[in-house]
C-alpha cells in the first residue's frame, strides 16, 4: 500500500513538472517571436526563467509562469516592455541590486495591528507573552515607546528586549535554503524607524533627492539609494541631531526580523495570508487565502497600511529595505545579537517592495544587493541603541 501510495504521488508530482516545462516550451516560442520585434531581449526572457526554476513551490512556479504568459501576449510593445520590467525585477529586486514634517498618517488612524488568527507568540522560559506585554515591559524603565528625532521629524518605535525563533520552518513549501531555523536573542531593547525614510527626510538630510517616485510626495518612501549612500546619510544624521558617530545605524538581519514579526511566527506579521489590502506589493501575486488585488507599481507614501503589533509601518512592501549585515549563511548555533558574516560582497536587504509578490515580502525571507547598487526598489529604515 506504502509503495503504491508513493507510486501515485510520484506520478503526480511529475505530471506537474511536465505541464510547466511544456508551457516554458511554448513561451520561449512566443519569446522568440516577440524578440524578433525588439520588445523583450532574449536574455531577459532567460533570466526570468532561471529566477522562476529557483522557486521551489510548483504551484508557485506555475502561477508565476502564467503571469509571465500573460505579458508576453500585451500587443502593445512598449507596455509589455514595462510590465515585463517590473515582473523581472518583482521576482529578483534587491539583487542587481527647518525640520521636516512627520509622515502623514493613514486617512483613518489605526492601531498596531493584533496578530491573526493562527498567529504565534515566542515563548520567553517557557511563558507566552505578547507584543504588547513585552513592550510595556521594556518600556518601564522610563524609556518611551515612540521619540521622534528633533531635526529630521524621524519617528522611532521602541523594539523591546525578547527571544524570537529567526528563519522559516521546514514544512513552509516556499522555504529557501538559508531561511534555517534558530534561536535568536536580542538582548537590549532599541528604536527602529516607525516609516521608512522618507523623501523629504533625506532632502532634509543630505540636500537632494534621489527617487524616482518623487511625485509620491515628501512622505513617499526615499529609493534609489545604494547602502553606501545610506552610510553617508547616517553620519549626517548623526551631526544633525547631535548624537554619538555610530550610534546610527541600520537594523542588523537578527533586528530587523525580530521587529517585523512582533511577536509572531507566521509568514507575515498579520498572520499567513497576504494581499495588496494590507501592503503595498504587486497584487496579481497574493499568499496563501490573500485575493488578487489592485498592483500600483510604484511606492506609496508612508503609514498608507496598518503598522505591526509594535508600531511599525510597510515592513512587508513599499520598498526593500537595506539592512548592516554582510549576506551570508546563518550560523548553525542558537546567536545573542548576530550581526550576520564578518565579509562579503553583498549587503542583505528584507521586506519586498511594491513591485513584489507576496511570497517575497515574507517575514523570514532574504535577499541581497551589492552595497554601491542604488535602484528604485530599495529603501530603509533607522535603528538607534534605546537610552540615546
Amino acid at each position: 500500500m506504502d509503495n503504491s501510495r508513493s507510486r501515485t504521488a510520484d506520478a503526480m508530482r511529475n505530471h506537474r513538472i511536465n505541464s510547466v516545462w511544456r508551457l516554458l516550451v511554448a513561451m520561449l516560442v512566443s519569446c522568440a517571436a516577440l524578440t524578433v520585434l525588439g520588445a523583450i531581449p532574449t536574455n531577459d526572457i532567460v533570466a526570468a526563467e532561471d529566477l522562476i526554476g529557483k522557486v521551489r513551490s510548483t504551484s508557485a512556479k506555475v502561477y508565476l509562469e502564467e503571469q509571465l504568459a500573460g505579458i508576453l501576449k500585451i500587443s502593445d510593445q512598449a507596455k509589455q516592455a514595462e510590465e515585463f520590467r517590473v515582473f523581472l525585477a518583482g521576482l529578483q529586486p534587491g539583487a542587481r541590486s527647518a525640520a521636516v514634517p512627520a509622515p502623514a498618517a493613514p486617512a483613518t488612524p489605526v492601531a498596531p495591528a493584533q496578530p491573526a488568527s493562527g498567529a504565534h507568540h515566542v515563548s520567553v522560559n517557557g511563558k507566552i507573552v505578547d507584543a504588547k506585554a513585552q513592550q510595556e515591559a521594556a518600556a518601564q524603565p522610563g524609556i518611551p515607546v515612540e521619540k521622534t528625532l528633533p531635526k529630521s521629524g524621524i519617528m522611532l518605535r521602541l523594539i523591546p528586549a525578547g527571544v524570537f525563533i529567526m528563519g522559516s520552518p521546514k514544512s513552509d513549501e516556499d522555504r529557501s535554503d538559508d531561511e534555517v531555523q534558530h534561536t535568536v536573542k536580542i538582548s537590549k531593547p532599541f528604536y527602529m524607524g516607525r516609516y521608512e525614510v522618507t523623501q523629504g527626510q533625506w532632502q532634509n538630510v543630505m540636500g537632494n533627492n534621489p527617487a524616482k517616485f518623487k511625485d509620491c510626495g515628501e512622505n513617499g518612501p526615499v529609493e534609489q539609494v545604494s547602502w553606501n549612500d545610506c552610510q553617508a546619510f547616517l553620519r549626517k544624521l548623526e551631526e544633525l541631531e547631535g548624537l554619538p558617530k555610530g550610534s546610527m545605524c541600520l537594523p542588523t538581519e537578527a533586528q530587523w526580523e525580530y521587529a517585523c514579526r512582533a511577536g509572531t511566527q507566521t509568514a507575515f506579521c498579520y498572520g499567513n495570508d497576504l494581499d495588496s489590502s494590507l501592503a503595498n506589493i504587486n497584487g496579481n501575486i497574493p499568499y496563501g487565502k490573500g485575493r488578487k488585488g489592485e498592483y500600483r507599481a510604484r511606492t506609496m507614501p508612508v503609514g498608507s497600511f496598518k503598522p505591526n503589533a509594535w508600531g511599525l509601518h510597510d515592513m512587508h512592501g513599499n520598498v526593500w529595505e537595506w539592512c548592516q549585515d554582510w549576506s551570508g549563511p546563518y550560523a548553525t548555533a542558537d546567536a545573542v545579537d548576530p550581526h550576520g558574516s564578518n565579509s562579503g560582497q553583498n549587503r542583505v536587504v528584507r521586506g519586498g517592495g511594491w513591485g513584489s509578490s507576496a511570497y517575497l515580502c515574507k517575514s523570514a525571507l532574504r535577499n541581497k544587493g551589492l552595497p554601491d547598487y542604488a535602484n528604485y526598489y530599495c529603501g530603509f529604515r533607522l535603528s538607534l541603541p534605546a537610552g540615546q
